[in-house]
């Protein structure tokens, strides 16, 4: 009885474990998306037509996307 009560607990804190794996991977996965699409925002934002600090930051983010890229194997590599 001891032992089945033992190895029940154990089994819980294996599928509790499990499951905040699971929950910290899909946050990952929603992170690294989100970031995807900033990324991309900043490298298709047309600055012909912007200027002052709207142009620094931009000019500032475009390389960081760029290392952050490389970093991951993306495009340009």
């Amino acid at each position: 009885m001891l032992d089945e009560l033992r190895l029940e607990k154990r089994q819980t804190k294996v599928e509790k474990e499990r499951r905040r794996a699971e929950a910290n991977q899909q946050w990952k996965t929603k992170m690294d998306l989100e970031q995807a699409r900033e990324d991309r925002k900043i490298m298709e934002k047309d600055l012909s037509y912007i200027s002052g600090y709207q142009l620094q930051y931009y000019l500032q983010r475009q390389p960081e996307v760029m290392e952050r890229l490389a970093k991951r194997g993306g495009p340009g590599t």
